[in-house]
C-alpha cells in the first residue's frame, strides 16, 4: 500500500476523458478525476484535459486539490 498524500495534496485514483455530458458534445475535450485525499475521502471533479496535461495529472500521481476546483 502506498502511503497517503500531504495534507493539502490528493492522489489521483483515475482519469477518464469526456466528450459527450448532458446531451451535448461538449466544446473542448476534458477529464473526469477522480482522487482521495489523505483520510481516504473521495472527490471527483471534471476539468479541460488542457489543464490537466498542464498539471501532468496521471493515476497514482498527486495534485493539490486547489488545482482542481
Amino acid at each position: 500500500m502506498t502511503p497517503a498524500p500531504a495534507e493539502d495534496r490528493l492522489r489521483i485514483l483515475a482519469l477518464e476523458p469526456v466528450v459527450f455530458c448532458c446531451g451535448e458534445v461538449l466544446p473542448e475535450p476534458q477529464v473526469w478525476v477522480l482522487a482521495e485525499d489523505r483520510t481516504g475521502k473521495h472527490l471527483s471533479c471534471r476539468i479541460s484535459a488542457a489543464r490537466a496535461a498542464e498539471l501532468g495529472l496521471a493515476p497514482g500521481g498527486l495534485c493539490r486539490l486547489a488545482d482542481l476546483c
